[in-house]
């Protein structure tokens, strides 16, 4: 533990599985001399810049021969109950129950971080190019006598008590090889992950093919779901073996999943564990807050939510927001309405009135808003709020307030939004501040109100907004925000020249409204040269300056304001791009006119079979995406359908007949309020689609009532 070798010691252990044959060190060979940076990661996700990489070969080595293999991976089972003991004793995972959310009874039994030899070892064994594959050839082969056995334990859960409780040390008992070989292979393979971005998941099968990790994934949810439902043991038989599988296989699961949520890897079905139907079940019968907070906080929904679907979850987060709201705002059909904050706002100043006159609520938020309009010509227009104007409202601020134009977000490629780095140039820091303060209290406020808005945002500025951002993943998300860059700095890492030939230093340039400056990544580096030996820890610098540095002030006072109406625990499970659909609903561009019609209603003598509204669904069916937004938007003030489509939109959708005696009486009209639209009963199809195009593209408020 307390040795400076680990790194020799681990290499010395390897040579001894696989061989002392080294691949040729030459220039050009392969992918070079590479550094490992997992250390520099982990010091970049506490916030600091400086690490000491350890340098390790990656190039790649020959297969070996089929009878050698089987030699290996016997060899690999042989010695991973010492390996796993080393790494879950002294690997900082072996200490706390992720599960039951406490510590390990003897705190003195695992380090509470990795230690600096272990992680040496850690690094070694990860990067030596034949562990990681000889392990899952071990425990995940098809053929193989440990994965009989690892299907036996899952499937044996009473008889084989709870999997905090193992004992996988050299004389731990009958299945200590087996789960000694996972444990490592989880540990070895998270912190290969933390390296590995999703361009060599997806095209260079590494750290394995992609088939792999998609057993990988069905074999740790069973491991994991195991850990969930067995109740966990008595805490005074934890094992500091027990808690490091568990932790580490969390881990890995994890990781994988954040991915998917960039480059679906696999099916959403794969990630369902046994049992996540009982799940809806105690939702769907969840009256009290309390019944819903239970399963929120249950050790499924903690540890690994994407075993639930995404239906049910949007479930949990609709009616335990639904639950808060009638508790502070109160129910209009039950007559315990609360008169509510009445605001007035003009509609060519929707930003400006709604900062001047609620930025200032914070949590008061959560109350009912009632919005009077006031119009161009300054007179009061004509409607009762009972939520259809304040929908409205909500709508046009979140399109004004999220338009790049007004510097506070740039936009990605794709139209994905994030904050813009020269917001605070631009509007001042502490305005700027403020403004973004106030936004995520709009996104906030959509989301406690079932609005869905128009904003697409960029996936690593949802990351910040769940509170988890991840920072090993900032390369792979400056491919989504800038991927010129990203290519930039590929090549580079690629490079199998001299890196120094490519004179660059530590810095980059920075371009404020037409203004260069020259920032340096650390300090003194404008003098210090990108080399071989250096250069990805310049590569992941350049991705943390533009990932994070430049964006971090906004980006937490943006989620600032949205954690004071919206409790962050209600999203963090869910993945960035269920967030996206939740805040701007599910879409491909087009109106799912099947589904809204399945769940429509009819009022005034309408009926399905009424020749009007057959009519009218076929009007709608031909009207471009544009025009059907603009439709949908008329009549519920939202352009997009809720999040789990229109059997979600409360009030449902209803058609209201309107008797005219000739086509020129009336335009259709709308309640935002109740999601009516009310529909006069027009001579033909045509004039239907003519009068509607008029009532819907008018732009007015409600001067057509």
């Amino acid at each position: 533990k307390s040795g400076g070798g680990g790194s020799s010691w681990a290499s010395k252990l390897a040579k001894g599985l696989f061989g002392k044959k080294k691949a040729p060190k030459k220039k050009g060979d392969g992918l070079g001399m590479l550094v490992n940076t997992s250390d520099v990661s982990r010091m970049m996700a506490s916030g600091s810049s400086e690490a000491t990489p350890i340098a390790v070969d990656r190039a790649q080595q020959k297969p070996a021969a089929k009878g050698r293999r089987r030699l290996d991976v016997r060899r690999v089972g042989l010695v991973a109950p010492l390996l796993s003991t080393l790494v879950s004793r002294w690997g900082g995972g072996g200490l706390y129950n992720v599960v039951s959310r406490a510590r390990l009874g003897d705190e003195g039994a695992a380090s509470q971080s990795v230690e600096p030899s272990m992680l040496s070892v850690l690094n070694v064994l990860s990067f030596s190019g034949k562990m990681l594959p000889l392990l899952w050839a071990h425990v995940g082969g098809l053929d193989s006598g440990t994965a009989s056995e690892l299907q036996g334990f899952l499937a044996d859960a009473p008889g084989r008590g709870a999997l905090a409780e193992v004992d996988f040390s050299c004389w731990g008992g009958r299945d200590s090889e087996a789960l000694a070989s996972v444990s490592l292979f989880a540990c070895l393979l998270s912190n290969t992950l933390m390296l590995t971005d999703d361009d060599e998941i997806l095209h260079r099968e590494r750290p394995l093919p992609l088939h792999h990790i998609r057993r990988v994934i069905v074999l740790f949810k069973k491991f994991m779901h195991r850990a969930i439902t067995d109740g966990g043991g008595g805490r005074e038989n934890w094992t500091f073996w027990g808690l490091s599988l568990i932790n580490s296989i969390r881990k890995v699961l994890g990781d994988l999943y954040a991915r998917s949520s960039r480059t679906p890897l696999c099916s959403s079905e794969l990630w369902l564990v046994e049992g996540h139907e009982d799940v809806e079940r105690r939702v769907k019968n969840g009256r009290r807050i309390e019944d819903l907070n239970a399963v929120l906080n249950s050790p499924l929904m903690r540890v690994m939510p994407f075993g639930v679907n995404l239906r049910t979850r949007m479930m949990l987060f609709g009616r335990m927001v639904r639950c808060v709201r009638e508790a502070v705002q109160g129910v209009n059909e039950m007559g315990t309405l609360r008169p509510g904050r009445r605001v007035r706002i003009h509609r060519g100043r929707v930003l400006e009135s709604g900062l001047e006159l609620m930025n200032s609520l914070g949590s008061g938020l959560r109350e009912r808003i009632v919005v009077n309009y006031i119009n161009d010509a300054g007179v009061e227009e004509k409607g009762i709020d009972v939520g259809g104007l304040f929908k409205d409202y909500w709508s046009d601020l979140s399109a004004v307030a999220f338009s790049p134009g007004y510097s506070l977000f740039a936009s990605a490629e794709g139209g994905a939004l994030y904050p813009s780095p020269s917001s605070l140039s631009a509007h001042g820091k502490q305005d700027a501040l403020k403004l973004f303060t106030f936004l995520g209290r709009i996104v906030g406020k959509a989301l406690f109100e079932n609005i869905t808005v128009q904003p697409v945002f960029a996936h690593f500025f949802l990351s910040f907004m769940r509170g988890s951002y991840n920072y090993n993943n900032m390369l792979n998300d400056l491919g989504v925000c800038d991927p010129e860059l990203y290519k930039n700095l590929i090549f580079l890492r690629d490079y199998e020249g001299d890196a120094e030939d490519l004179c660059l230093s530590f810095t980059v340039g920075e371009d404020d409204f037409g203004a260069g400056r020259e920032v340096e990544l650390v300090e003194g580096g404008g003098k210090i040269d990108v080399t071989n030996d250096n250069k990805l820890k310049y590569i992941h610098l350049v991705a943390k300056h533009h990932m994070s540095d430049r964006i971090r002030l906004q980006s937490e006072a943006f989620v600032k304001g949205l954690g004071e109406v919206i409790d962050r625990s209600w999203i963090s499970i869910f993945n960035e791009q269920e967030l996206q659909i939740l805040i701007s609903g599910a879409t491909n561009g087009r109106l799912d006119v099947e589904d809204l019609k399945r769940n429509s209603r009819y009022a005034g003598g309408y009926v399905g079979m009424d020749r009007n509204v057959t009519n009218f669904w076929k009007v709608l069916e031909e009207l471009d995406p544009h025009h059907q937004r603009l439709l949908l938007k008329f009549v519920t003030s939202c352009e997009r359908a809720p999040p789990l489509g229109f059997e979600g939109l409360d009030p449902p959708f209803t058609i209201q007949r309107i008797g005219i005696s000739n086509d020129g009486d009336k335009l259709p009209s709308a309640s935002t309020c109740f999601n009516v639209l009310k529909l006069p009963t027009y001579s033909s199809k045509s004039v239907l689609k003519a009068k509607l195009l008029m009532a819907i593209t008018s732009n007015t408020g409600f001067e057509m009532s």
